[in-house]
């Protein structure tokens, strides 16, 4: 240990005070060695030392001293004080029990306190001493003082990144040079349902879901390892139990170049309930809320490809306005709710008669527009949508039944005389009121100013 050299340069001084002899060449070849070696160590050798009536002192203190705390060698040999009583008030209790149960054991002191230097402010500093017995109790400690405030202030800032990391709402995977995981905190451990334990030593891979194993993750090993050394984007992946989370994802490649390490660091946040909001909101304004059915903007998108389509391949297609007749007394007699049942019921019947190319929508209170692709020009559609809506429709409020009926328009979109939707619309709505003010329950074409 470093004080053992300086022992024995004392023990060679004490020889010399003791029998007041000159040194030899060797011993001040030895005591010059000695004094080159304390003014360079980085930190300070010293001996501490109590005699049998509890007087503490400083035989000898290196030049060190002053860089470490403010106060000279000299000053710390004359008067132990001189250090104490620049210990922090909250370690000065700790440091002399130290003290205190090295001299009852005879074993190393050892001690990490806070000294308050003279020019610097607050620094901390840490002792390590082995003491000896002299023949007349005296008991003398030699030992090293060095400074490690930076070390303890590196230790604070690992210590908060730890709690910083067990305490984050978003999760976070450490992952090694090799991509193998070393590490996930307790968000993530919630977020995905594994352990820290289970998933060390295995690639990341197997968190992703099948849709993004391959595309989404391999985009992201290119990043960090031949590219700009992050990657950020939504990504699948998959709980424990095999159900699909949605994730905000940011990995980025840290290198500490002290130490030659590498390491990925990945911050992941649940954006499951944000993105299900967003649908949410994306079928609010595309969907109307009570049947499910496509509203207008839906309706109008729909117009706008199958015109289109028509343009270029010569299709014809019908678009029809129904409007549903004895609506209004359901509504008179049994209420709002029951209104409500009743419309979605005849939007389930349409959905059903219906084929999957052709579009069902709700475009006002008890108007629905039906749009039929290939129309073959057999109006025995027109016929099955009117039947769709016979038969009893029972209310759950009341337990009594309804039966609607409802009035059909019809506009057909030829390419030799093209439209807009908008135009089919109002041809559709206008043959619908034409059926309907002529008692309902049937269907007609748009077939110029006599529906007007």
């Amino acid at each position: 240990m470093v004080w053992l050299l300086a022992l024995v340069a004392l023990a060679a001084l004490a020889i010399y005070g003791l029998n007041g002899r000159r040194l030899t060449d060797t011993e001040r070849d030895r005591y010059a060695r000695f004094e080159e070696f304390a003014r360079n160590v980085p930190g300070v050798l010293y001996q501490f030392r109590i005699d049998p009536q509890g007087t503490m002192g400083f035989p000898f203190v290196s030049e060190r001293i002053e860089s470490l705390t403010g106060c000279t060698a000299g000053a710390v040999m004359a008067d132990a004080e001189v250090i104490f009583s620049r210990i922090h008030g909250d370690d000065r209790a700790a440091v002399f029990k130290a003290i205190e149960d090295s001299k009852e054991a005879l074993e190393t002191f050892e001690v990490t306190f806070r000294l308050e230097h003279v020019k610097h402010g607050t620094r901390w500093l840490e002792a390590s001493s082995t003491p000896s017995r002299s023949d007349d109790g005296t008991l003398t400690w030699h030992g090293y003082l060095e400074d490690v405030t930076e070390e303890r202030a590196t230790q604070d800032r690992l210590e908060q990144a730890d709690k910083v990391f067990e305490v984050m709402r978003e999760g976070i995977l450490i992952a090694d040079e090799s991509h193998r995981i070393v590490r996930i905190n307790p968000a993530l451990e919630r977020m995905l349902g594994y352990s820290s334990e289970e998933l060390r030593g295995k690639t990341p891979a197997m968190l992703y879901s099948s849709r993004d194993r391959d595309a989404a993750y391999q985009d992201i090993l290119n990043a960090l390892d031949a590219g700009a050394g992050r990657w950020q984007g939504d990504v699948q992946m998959q709980r424990r139990d095999g159900s699909a989370i949605d994730i905000d994802c940011f990995v980025a490649r840290i290198r500490n170049e002290a130490m030659g390490t590498v390491r990925h660091i990945s911050v992941l946040h649940d954006i499951s309930e944000r993105l299900s909001y967003q649908q949410r909101l994306e079928r609010l304004a595309s969907f109307d809320a009570l049947t499910g059915l496509p509203n207008r903007r839906i309706l109008s998108d729909r117009l706008d490809q199958a015109i289109a389509q028509s343009q270029r391949t010569g299709e014809v297609f019908a678009v029809c306005m129904l409007d549903l007749d004895d609506f209004k007394p359901v509504n008179d007699r049994f209420g709002h709710e029951a209104g409500d049942q009743v419309l979605k019921a005849v939007g389930e019947r349409l959905g059903d008669t219906l084929r999957g190319e052709d579009t069902v929508a709700r475009v006002g209170g008890d108007e629905f527009v039906i749009v039929i692709r290939h129309y073959k020009r057999d109006p025995v559609v027109f016929d099955r949508i009117l039947n769709a809506l016979a038969g009893p429709i029972e209310l759950d409020a009341s337990q009594a039944t309804v039966e609607v009926r409802g009035s059909l328009g019809v506009s057909l979109f030829e390419p030799t005389t093209p439209l807009n939707g908008d135009q089919l619309l109002r041809q559709a709505d206008q043959a619908a009121y034409r059926v309907k003010s002529r008692g309902g329950h049937d269907y007609r074409f748009f077939s110029g100013p006599d529906t007007e």
